[in-house]
């Protein structure tokens, strides 16, 4: 006896009778398996149809969501405004905590949504985690880096406001305790002294009498820089929230909303770095006692926004360099990306230029180094650094020349110039020279120092219709040094984006990300400017020569090369 798989029934051989007739239950089995099999195909189709459904269903409104620019999605039903914590009621429904917050009454709720009144529990409703997750995706479908980047800018701001507000009650209390427990010092002092340096001792607590008057003034008048701070923070908080809540935005407009941002920033910044100075007692008034003689002490005042050249520590470059440097010309500097040092100058016996790198950060001084013999007599250089790569260029009396080299001063493109170079300015595609006796003219290279372009005042390529002093860059723009005032140009077309006035005496040492560095020459102080020319910070050079070259590192720290003296000094920020 077989089974037939294709027939459903049994067929039986006996020798050459052959008996075909299915039975009864044969023939009910065949019909229930026939059954069984069309309906798994059907029901294998319909999942199949319903799956494609599903995924045209899903991809359709992707795109509609896309299209329509959901907002409701971000925004609470009851009160339309930005979820800023979705939490789910008893009934089901999700509200924001500001809303919950607002109608809540002796731990009750009186739901908008199911009018029912729901009961507060002690640790609040539960967080709707979906939503908050979708909100989120929302948030980084539709918003740019750019976008989050704008948020998280206006969010330092707030929290700086909030660190300050907190931060000045403190301060006071701090230059108080601070000035009564140097007034114990000088006490403590005294008793161990004779009777006959009591006038001395009065004498001393009246300069800290005296300085705690002056510090007092000085405090309020930081109280009111901060409330005024402050108070332009809360306006500029209030006229950007809404930008917010909108979903396009221009990335220039963002851009230079940005820009502000940053000189609010450090604005703020400096308050909290004077708050913090005193709180820290960071302050410049110190007894000194005396123990070798009957002198009672002294007291010490000095300021904090003095740099004192006899101060600081320094690097003597007589020591470091491999040659002695010929005195009639100064040496020439210039700072890397990765801290280490460039510099280049003609021998005592003028015959040879020479370009060393030194690390003054680790033991091994000399990096690199490079000897080449001059044609003709010496008449200047030019070096700038950016990032792993070194632009040189060398004018005699004969020939110009420009020479491109590596970190390790491998010479990597070299090309005679025709050109008499005022400044150079490197940029990621372009090399950017000013012409020394067109002031009104720039040539262009690109990085195999082939040139693309010379480019005249008042031209469609660059925005500047006055002669130019120099031009510097940041990360975003470009910006233009005319004798009293600055263009700042945007990097990508050289359209104008702004420009403001500046003293003719003030020398740019760096444009940063956050703001300009200038030296007052005829005062000898450093400024620090916001992108508008406003003044930030003051710190005044003491007891420095007027030859410097001074450079401020990734970090805002300084560096002072005094070029004639041959010695490099550092200024650390805290």
């Amino acid at each position: 006896m077989r089974w037939n798989k294709q027939a459903g029934c049994t067929v039986q051989f006996r020798f050459k009778k052959v008996n075909t007739a299915p039975s009864t239950q044969n023939i009910e089995a065949f019909e229930m398996n026939n059954k069984e099999s069309i309906s798994n195909k059907i029901l294998s189709e319909d999942q199949k149809i319903e799956s494609q459904s599903i995924e045209k269903i899903e991809v359709k409104a992707e795109e509609e969501l896309k299209a329509e620019k959901p907002d409701i999605f971000f925004r609470c039903l009851n009160c339309k405004l930005d979820y800023d914590l979705p939490l789910v009621l008893p009934c089901g429904d999700s509200i924001c905590l500001r809303c919950l917050q607002k109608q809540t009454r002796n731990s009750q709720f009186n739901c908008v949504f199911c009018h029912q009144v729901h009961l507060v529990p002690k640790n609040g409703f539960p967080l709707n985690k979906c939503l908050a997750k979708f909100v989120k995706s929302l948030d980084n479908l539709y918003r740019g880096p750019i976008f989050q980047d704008y948020k998280l800018n206006l969010e330092k701001i707030e929290d700086l406001k909030h660190d300050i507000s907190k931060l000045f009650p403190s301060a006071v209390g701090k230059t108080m305790k601070y000035c009564s427990e140097t007034i114990n010092e000088i006490d403590l002092a005294a008793d161990k002294q004779i009777q006959a340096i009591k006038d001395q001792r009065e004498f001393l607590v009246s300069e800290v009498d005296s300085y705690k008057t002056e510090c007092y003034e000085n405090l309020k008048n930081l109280e009111d820089n901060c409330i005024t701070n402050i108070s332009l923070a809360d306006g500029f908080i209030e006229m950007e929230k809404p930008n917010l809540k909108k979903l396009h935005l221009e990335d220039e407009f963002l851009k230079e909303r940005i820009m502000t941002m940053k000189g609010i920033q450090w604005r703020m910044l400096t308050d909290k770095k004077k708050i913090n100075n005193i709180i820290n007692n960071n302050l410049d008034l110190k007894f000194i006692p005396n123990d070798i003689n009957e002198s009672f002490g002294k007291i010490i005042k000095k300021s904090t926004n003095k740099i004192n050249r006899k101060n600081l520590k320094y690097f003597d470059l007589t020591k470091y360099l491999t040659c002695d440097v010929y005195s009639g010309l100064y040496i020439g500097a210039e700072l890397m990306p990765n801290g280490n040092f460039v510099f280049d100058y003609l021998d005592k016996n003028e015959t040879n230029w020479i370009t060393e790198i030194h690390c003054f950060q680790e033991e091994k001084q000399l990096v690199k180094r490079l000897n080449e013999s001059i044609d003709g007599q010496f008449s200047k250089s030019i070096i700038k650094s950016y990032k792993d790569k070194i632009i040189f260029y060398v004018d005699t009396n004969l020939v110009q020349s420009l020479r491109i080299t590596d970190e390790n001063l491998q010479v990597l493109n070299t090309k005679s110039c025709v050109y008499q170079l005022r400044s150079i300015l490197p940029t990621d595609s372009q090399i950017l020279c000013l012409v020394e006796r067109s002031e009104s003219q720039i040539v262009i290279f690109d990085w195999s120092l082939k040139e693309l372009l010379v480019v005249n005042k008042d031209s469609s390529y660059f925005y500047f219709p006055r002669d130019l002093v120099n031009f510097y860059a940041n990360d975003e723009y470009l910006f233009f040094r005319e004798v009293d005032c600055i263009n700042v140009l945007n990097k990508t077309n050289g359209s104008l984006v702004k420009n403001f006035k500046i003293p003719v005496d003030y020398s740019v040492i760096s444009v940063g990300n956050n703001c300009l560095v200038v030296r007052q020459i005829s005062e000898n102080k450093i400024h620090y400017l916001d992108f508008s020319g406003g003044l930030l910070d003051t710190e005044h050079l003491v007891n420095f020569d007027s030859n410097l070259s001074i450079f401020v590192d990734l970090n805002e720290n300084l560096f002072i090369v005094d070029c004639r003296n041959l010695k490099i000094y550092s200024i650390y920020k805290d």
